[in-house]
């Protein structure tokens, strides 16, 4: 892969992510979670962006703009400390650094040591912070008060829980090393300079992998296995990263080409002395460790309700990923009460459609049925740009703030495609200014495309492209929130709200379209039964798969898959995408309810993508804004 940014597909249905849980908790989003060696005395904050932030009242300021006296001495502070963090995460953040087109500086450990020094350097910032008056500051100041705020509690919360997270499985430790490999082999060679600096980073990798194996060790000690389940997934991932070693570490082609014979050989041969002496028997040692020895004494049972403490990080993991003060049981019983919503609604329209067998059946047609089965990857294609032609015409009845960047479709590598079950968005970049949906072309026979349709308006527009596009654009925000990718829940629940708003445009008026949309609509509202399910309430993986099977459409393989990583890989992060549409939309029709008449939905859709991704609660506090600012006073 090259410079790219996922938020959907293999991360998002996915996680976004690579940006995942690790990510997300050691530096908002971007760095690796690593947490907790013991449990500190006094809890830590969970991040819900309500820490006295009240909104400035400022009526002559418009939806989405800063405004307010730039000028003062905490907006000033403000702004300072913003720029402090953003710089620290770009100069350590293997993400980041590639995001920007930036050569590594140095490679993470990901040890507890690293995340107890972020989590020192986070109290430091948060301490600054706590000290500046937002009552000073300007509406979108103290919304990045409040991002910054959310970021740093995150990053306590990452010494805390350090031992209950898995950092070696597909998400948290295969996707991390691939960014790694990525950022390895783009690194400068040219200078003397260079090619030393990229021999320490080799020694610093080894040491990685190694403090992966200190970590699972220190885990065993304390009682925390991954689950018989789960090892040979991990086994596989980290066999498949030793093949990759060689290609990504080795310098070749134009890397070396421009050198002299004598320093060519020079760093060719130092670099194949570390693979073979200190990086090879780093991922030797950590693949035996986890061989038999390991499996047998591994738990049969899933999840995190199993560990010391586990139930604790579990419920800081569902207000972290849903950014709200919400709970497992709320969540688990919103998921329950919306899974029967979505299939009584799914019978009404097999019963408008004349289908008289069971819900079964009716998904076996559908999986079969050629109206929905592409010939070939251009078929693909093109039933994914009838719906944006159908969109396009009505989307300025609905928006007034457009991104400037184009979009489309395009396939995946086909040598990418048998590790991926789905596609994803990639925003634009210097090397291509479209923001595109990447599908799987590949199996074609396998892939329904009953819901093509929400699909592409969840991918593109008015979902993840607009949102995304829109943030990235806006050079009025500040760079921490300009580039920010730790709120889930705004992310998914936009593109989640952006297929439901299709509807209400009339786009899914087709019965066959709107069952696609509530194929979609079960799995997500599964993933809020099954996640607590099996990480808050103790369920067995053999329940979470019984319902998932009942009561989505999903193959058995990708249950099975899905099932662990709920469990085992990324606890907690698929609660995002249906609260985050819960709360995007209750923001609505409480606007729509406060402003009567003097309710305007493009401008409601201006003030929430204006200000870029925020937390749900962070989200509240900016409506209450509007809808003050709207009323003028009143």
């Amino acid at each position: 892969m090259k410079n790219r940014q996922l938020t959907s597909g293999f991360l998002l249905h996915h996680l976004t992510v690579v940006t995942n849980r690790r990510a997300l908790l050691t530096a908002l989003f971007a760095g690796f979670l690593l947490a907790a060696c013991k449990q500190n005395e006094e809890p830590v904050r969970v991040p819900t962006g309500k820490a006295a932030l009240a909104p400035a009242n400022q009526p002559d300021q418009q939806p989405g703009e800063s405004g307010g006296d730039q000028g003062t001495g905490d907006s000033a502070l403000l702004a300072a400390l913003g720029e402090e963090i953003w710089q620290d995460r770009l100069a350590s953040e293997v993400y980041i650094r590639l995001r920007n087109g930036l050569p590594l500086t140095s490679v993470p450990q990901r040890s507890y040591e690293e995340a107890a020094a972020k989590a020192e350097k986070a109290g430091y910032w948060l301490e600054r912070l706590q000290a500046i008056n937002l009552q000073n500051v300007n509406h979108e100041e103290q919304l990045t008060a409040q991002v910054i705020e959310f970021g740093l509690n995150a990053t306590l919360g990452a010494e805390k829980y350090y031992w209950l997270d898995f950092g070696v499985t597909p998400y948290s430790g295969g996707f991390a090393m691939t960014f790694l490999n990525q950022a390895m082999a783009s690194s400068p060679l040219s200078t003397q300079e260079e090619r030393d600096h990229y021999l320490d980073l080799l020694h610093q990798y080894a040491g990685a992998v190694t403090t992966a194996l200190s970590t699972l060790e220190g885990q065993s000690e304390r009682g925390i296995r991954l689950p018989k389940a789960a090892v040979p997934g991990v086994l596989a991932i980290w066999t498949g990263l030793v093949q990759t070693i060689q290609p990504a570490l080795q310098p070749a082609g134009p890397r070396v080409e421009s050198l002299n014979a004598e320093d060519q050989k020079a760093i060719e041969s130092a670099t194949a002395g570390i693979i073979k002496n200190e990086i090879m028997p780093a991922f030797y040692a950590l693949l035996a460790y986890l061989g038999d020895d390991y499996f047998m004494q591994a738990p049969d049972q899933v999840g995190l309700s199993q560990y010391p403490g586990g139930k604790e990080y579990y419920r800081f993991l569902t207000k972290l990923y849903t950014t709200k003060d919400i709970t497992p049981e709320e969540v688990w019983e919103y998921g329950k009460t919306r899974m029967a919503e979505v299939q009584a609604e799914m019978a009404a329209i097999r019963s408008q459609l004349g289908f008289e067998g069971s819900q079964a059946e009716f998904h076996k047609m559908i999986r079969t049925d050629p109206r929905f089965l592409a010939k070939t990857p251009q078929d693909v294609e093109d039933r994914f740009n009838v719906y944006i032609e159908r969109i396009e015409p009505i989307v300025p009845q609905f928006f007034s703030l457009i991104p400037q960047a184009p979009y489309g479709v395009k396939r995946l590598d086909p040598a990418a495609e048998a590790g991926m079950t789905f596609g994803y968005y990639e925003v634009p970049t210097v090397q291509e200014v479209r923001g595109l949906y990447r599908y799987n072309g590949s199996d074609l026979d396998k892939r329904s495309l009953i819901g093509a349709a929400p699909l592409i308006f969840h991918e593109l527009i008015p979902g993840h492209h607009f949102q995304l596009a829109l943030q990235n654009e806006n050079d009025s925000l500040p760079m921490i929130r300009r580039q920010s990718m730790e709120f889930s829940a705004f992310i998914e629940g936009w593109a989640e709200y952006a297929a439901g708003l299709a509807g209400e445009m009339g786009l899914l008026d087709d019965l066959w379209d709107r069952y696609g949309r509530l194929v979609v609509d079960a799995f997500l509202a599964s993933r809020l039964v099954v996640d607590p399910g099996m990480n808050y309430f103790g369920w067995s993986r053999e329940q979470a798969i019984d319902y998932m099977v009942k009561n989505t459409m999903k193959s058995d393989l990708e249950v099975a898959t899905e099932t662990l990583r709920y469990s085992t890989d990324i606890p907690g992060q698929a609660l995002a995408y249906k609260i985050g549409h819960r709360h995007i939309l209750d923001q609505r029709v409480r606007s729509e309810k406060a402003l009567a008449d003097k309710f305007n939905i493009r401008e409601f859709h201006t003030v929430v993508l204006g200000s870029g991704a925020l937390g749900m609660d962070i989200l509240t506090g900016h409506i209450d804004w509007y809808i003050e600012n709207a009323l003028g006073g009143e």
